[in-house]
C-alpha cells in the first residue's frame, strides 16, 4: 500500500511527466522551455515550503487527513491545467499552485507509517516504499503520452488526474491505526534546525542533490553532443530508471547491515566515477554512467528517510524528514540551473562534470562523518509505537 501511494502521489506523476506536455503547450499558448523551468522550479519552491507544515500535521495528528486532501488537491490540480490553461501566465499560477496545495501526496506520510511499524529490517521497508516512484516512473509516461498523442494534450491531464484519484485508495485503506500515532505530549524539544546533528545530515544531502541531481535532465543533451542519435541516447537514459528501482532495493537492504552514512559516502563516490567515465571516456562509458546516477538518486531518496528516522526518531519524522526533503527538492531543482549556466559559458558540460565529481566528494566526507546511530529495539507486541522507542530530540 506504502509503495503504491507513493507512486501515484506528486513526487511521480508530477514530477515524471510534466515534461511531456512541454511540445503542444508550447504551440498551443507559446510556452518556452525557459518558461516552462521557471514553471516546475516555482512548484518546487511552493512544495519545499508547504513540506514542513504537512510534517508537522502528520506528527500530531496522524497521517490520513492530510494525504487524502494532497491526493484531491493532485485530482483537481489536474484537472485544473487540462481545463483552465490558455496562458502562460495561467499555467505558471496553476503549476505554482499544484505544487503548494497538492504536496500531501508525497510520500512523507508513507515513509513515517514503514518506519513506525519497521524496525530492524526499515531501510528495506523503505525502499521498497521508494520503489512505487520508480515503479509509475516507468509504467505512467507511455500510458500519458499515448493519450496526448491521440486525444490532445487536455486529455492528458485528465489521465493524470484519473491515476491521481487511484492514490486514494492507498490513503483512506492503509494509513490508519498505527501510522496516526501523534507525538507524545509534553515539550518538543530544541528545534530541528538548532541540532549540529540536523544541519550537518541536512547540509551533506543538499550538496549530493546539487551535485549530481541537474545532471538527469542534461544527460540525453550530453550524448547527444558525444555524437549519440536521439534513440540511442534515450535508450541509455532509461537505464538510469532501471538503476533507480534496482538501487531502492539494494541500498535500503544494505542500509539494514552496514553503517548507513558509509553506504551515502559509496554511492556519492560511485556517482563521482561516473561523472569522471564520462568526462574521459564519453559516450562509451554512458552506460556506466547511468548506472552510477541511477544508483545516488534511488540511493538518496531511500537513506533520506532512514537516517532521518535512525538519528531522529519516529516522534518528530515528519517535520524532520520534510524539513530534509525540502532541502533536497531545492537543490536538485537548482542543480540544472547550474549546470546549464556552466554549459552556456564553456561550450561543453566538461567544466560541469568536474565540479560535480569535487562536489560529490565533499558530499561523501559530510557523510562519513556522521556519527553512529543507535538501532532501537523492536518494540513489544501492541507496542507499536512507545515514547521510549521514540525518544526526545538529541
Amino acid at each position: 500500500m506504502a509503495a503504491l501511494g507513493s507512486g501515484l502521489g506528486i513526487s511521480s506523476l508530477f514530477t515524471y511527466n510534466i515534461g511531456l506536455f512541454v511540445p503542444d503547450l508550447s504551440q498551443e499558448i507559446g510556452l518556452t522551455r525557459g518558461q516552462f523551468g521557471m514553471a516546475f522550479f516555482a512548484a518546487t519552491i511552493a512544495m519545499a515550503v508547504a513540506l514542513p507544515v504537512v510534517g508537522k500535521i502528520v506528527d500530531r495528528h496522524g497521517a490520513r487527513r492530510p494525504t487524502v486532501i494532497g491526493s484531491t488537491m493532485l485530482v483537481v490540480g489536474f484537472l485544473f491545467l487540462g481545463s483552465v490553461t490558455q496562458s502562460v501566465l495561467s499555467y505558471f499560477v496553476l503549476t505554482a499552485a499544484l505544487g503548494l496545495f497538492a504536496v500531501g501526496s508525497a510520500p512523507i506520510s508513507y515513509m513515517r507509517a514503514v518506519s513506525v511499524t519497521f524496525d530492524q529490517a526499515r531501510g528495506l521497508a523503505l525502499g521498497l516504499t521508494q520503489m512505487g516512484i520508480g515503479v509509475s516512473a516507468a509504467l505512467v509516461p507511455p500510458v500519458i503520452a499515448a493519450v496526448i498523442a491521440g486525444s490532445g494534450w487536455r486529455w492528458g491531464y485528465y489521465a493524470l488526474a484519473g491515476f491521481a484519484a487511484l492514490g486514494l485508495v492507498p490513503a483512506l485503506i492503509g494509513l490508519r491505526g498505527r501510522s496516526a500515532m501523534p507525538v507524545p505530549s509534553g515539550p518538543e524539544g530544541p528545534p530541528l534546525l538548532s541540532l549540529p546533528l540536523f544541519r550537518h545530515q541536512l547540509a551533506a544531502f543538499v550538496v549530493m542533490a546539487l551535485a549530481f541531481a541537474g545532471f538527469l535532465p542534461h544527460f540525453v543533451p550530453m550524448l547527444r553532443d558525444a555524437g549519440l542519435s536521439s534513440s540511442q541516447a534515450a535508450a541509455f537514459a532509461a537505464l538510469i530508471g532501471i538503476f533507480v528501482i534496482l538501487s531502492r532495493i539494494a541500498i535500503g537492504w544494505l542500509a539494514d547491515h552496514v553503517h548507513a552514512p558509509w553506504v551515502a559516502g559509496a554511492v556519492c563516490l560511485l556517482a563521482a566515477g561516473g561523472c569522471l567515465a564520462l568526462l574521459f571516456g564519453g559516450a562509451p562509458l554512458a552506460p556506466v554512467a547511468a548506472a552510477a546516477f541511477g544508483c545516488a538518486m534511488g540511493a538518496e531518496a531511500d537513506l533520506v528517510g532512514f537516517l532521518t528516522s535512525r538519528y531522529f526518531g519516529t516522534a518528530v519524522f515528519g517535520r524532520a524528514y520534510a524539513l530534509q526533503y525540502a532541502g533536497f527538492m531545492l537543490a536538485a531543482g537548482a542543480s540544472p540551473a547550474w549546470i546549464g549556466l556552466l554549459f552556456d559559458r564553456t561550450g561543453s558540460y566538461a567544466a560541469a562534470l568536474i565540479v560535480t565529481s569535487g562536489l560529490l566528494g565533499i558530499a561523501a566526507i559530510l557523510f562519513v562523518l556522521m556519527p553512529r546511530y543507535q538501532l532501537s529495539e523492536r518494540p513489544k507486541d501492541g507496542d507499536i509505537l512507545s515514547v521510549q522507542e521514540e525518544g526526545s530530540l538529541p
